[in-house]
């Protein structure tokens, strides 16, 4: 029993190195999404990059949705927990940044938000209601996921919900998003609803699941398979913008069908090829990306004013990068960041 608990443990750190590298990859491609590129190829290429928090979200649910009920139920409560923490500090963290910026600009930041639409957007459909923080929305989504999740967990019936959930959760993210257009939704004024705990987080952590389900059969796969499904995620989504587009029924690129393909052959491949052996900046890839993902926006606001003060030429050949030229902005304060954790958790563990 012992030893076979001890190789399910290695079989699933093994897993979490693919995955921890696969994350800090995806960070670059969430920057851009955040900050775009330049020209026509740079908007294709930021479109694609919607995929990165799919795939997020999909491992997520891959390591926490554990098929038995009691290591199932302990990991959703921790994830609440730390998922929760996280979320409230991101948004004092990014309040405290808004009323910053609004009173040295000499504007009222609290003017538009006690209004009814502007406090449902941000509870509901988490879509933040200031200039800078707009990323809020995933982890407010994860962690309003867990919730849920952890409710339909209550008694244990979330193994015989999580198909027949995943299939209704799909079909409202797809009939509220690229297809609203098809079918001129009208909910509430809204003519499409964007991500939220429903129509992104909900689907793509129970695809994770179902895939942890059958995770024997990865390493079974010929790798061709996942790279050929990659290309054909990238052609599709391209493809259904463009459909969409042409048609007049384009209403919101938040979500293709092709980015789920997209996050779902990414993920594939980093769990069927872990490495067991990984530099000093990947085995902290975890850490990494996640201060890389809270401070990415600030970064990528006040970057324009401080390049400035080297003169307009550096300015405008540094921001032609777009997103790239944050994600390489924000490497130094999230090294430092993850650094002064690291060395907080080495002196709790010393004493």
């Amino acid at each position: 029993m012992v030893g076979a608990m001890n190789e399910q443990m290695e079989e699933m750190t093994l897993y979490g190195f693919g995955a921890d590298r696969l994350k800090l990859l995806l960070m670059p491609a969430v920057c851009v999404l955040s900050f775009g590129l330049p020209g026509t190829i740079g908007s294709a290429v930021r479109d694609l990059c919607r995929a990165a928090p799919l795939a997020f979200y999909i491992l997520c649910g891959f390591f926490v949705l554990d098929e038995d009920d009691d290591e199932r139920h302990g990991k959703l409560l921790r994830a609440i927990r730390s998922t929760g923490i996280f979320f409230l500090v991101l948004t004092l963290f990014y309040l405290g940044l808004n009323a910053l910026v609004f009173t040295l600009q000499g504007g009222d930041w609290l003017g538009d938000v006690p209004t009814k639409r502007v406090l449902f957007n941000f509870v509901v459909l988490c879509v933040w209601p200031f200039q800078t923080g707009e990323c809020l929305w995933f982890i407010q989504s994860l962690f309003y996921a867990w919730v849920l999740l952890w409710l339909l967990d209550w008694k244990g019936h979330l193994p015989f919900l999580m198909l027949p959930l995943f299939i209704l959760t799909t079909v409202l993210m797809l009939l509220s998003g690229e297809f609203a257009g098809l079918i001129k939704l009208n909910l509430l004024g809204y003519s499409y609803i964007p991500a939220n705990a429903v129509t992104r987080a909900l689907p793509y952590l129970l695809l994770g699941a179902l895939l942890r389900r059958h995770s024997d059969r990865l390493f079974l796969i010929n790798p061709l398979l996942w790279g050929a499904l990659l290309i054909l995620g990238i052609v599709l989504a391209l493809a259904e913008i463009m459909l969409l587009s042409y048609t007049g029924k384009l209403v919101y690129v938040g979500h293709m069908i092709g980015y789920g393909l997209i996050a779902f052959s990414l993920c594939c491949i980093a769990l069927a090829h872990p490495e067991e052996e990984l530099g000093a900046v990947f085995r902290h890839a975890r850490c990494l990306s996640r201060f890389i993902y809270a401070f990415h926006q600030p970064v990528g606001f006040f970057l324009p004013l401080l390049l400035t003060l080297f003169g307009e030429r550096p300015a405008s050949l540094v921001l032609n990068f777009g997103g790239v030229a944050v994600f390489a902005f924000t490497l130094l304060p999230a090294l430092l960041a993850g650094a002064c954790e690291y060395g907080f958790r080495r002196i709790v563990d010393i004493h």
